[in-house]
């Protein structure tokens, strides 16, 4: 069964993204950070900014493989905006397949698949998880805290680091809610 994970992730650019090299070099990219500006996708990736660009992203949003978010006060247009990773199961992989996958690919865990995952790093890769579970699912949050009726808008609220004495912030889900009252979610 490990073996079917770790093979997984050629599948995924040998039939639905096969058409440019530039989709799996940008979620390898993405991979590497939490998340990414624009400008770091450009820079990492050696493409200028353009229609080219817009168009891979869009592909892969619409996919589910990436997410476009931006500070809950701002418009979708922020220079703000981050792109992160959005899939599960690339996040799983990133995190806890590719690091061993030549031990996956020799049988190493074949016996004992647990002692592939260390536990703590699972743990900690549950908690970013969950926040993702979180942010996906703002209605679900909203019904169960009971302001699902009233109209809101939810997503991430953060800021970006301005000097080595102002590290910035995030608030991982955070509710703007038309009764002028602000749900936040840490």
């Amino acid at each position: 069964m490990v073996v079917f994970f770790s093979r997984e992730y050629d599948k995924i650019f040998i039939s639905s993204l096969a058409q440019n090299k530039y989709y799996r070099a940008l979620i390898d990219v993405l991979s590497s950070k939490k998340f990414l500006s624009r400008q770091d996708l450009v820079k990492a990736l050696k493409v200028k900014s353009g229609g080219s660009l817009s168009a891979l992203l869009l592909d892969l949003e619409a996919s589910g493989f990436i997410e476009k978010y931006h500070p809950l006060n701002l418009p979708d247009s922020s220079i703000l905006s981050r792109y992160a990773i959005a899939d599960n199961y690339l996040h799983f992989y990133f995190k806890f397949i590719k690091p061993i996958k030549s031990k996956i690919d020799n049988g190493d865990f074949d016996q004992r698949p647990s002692a592939a995952i260390k536990t703590d790093n699972y743990h900690k890769w549950l908690g970013f998880a969950f926040e993702r579970w979180c942010r996906q699912n703002h209605n679900v949050i909203a019904k169960i805290l009971g302001f699902a009726a009233v109209h809101y808008k939810s997503g991430v609220f953060f800021s970006k680091k301005t000097q080595d004495t102002d590290p910035g912030y995030q608030i991982d889900l955070m509710f703007d809610r038309d009764d002028n009252v602000y749900t936040i979610c840490e």
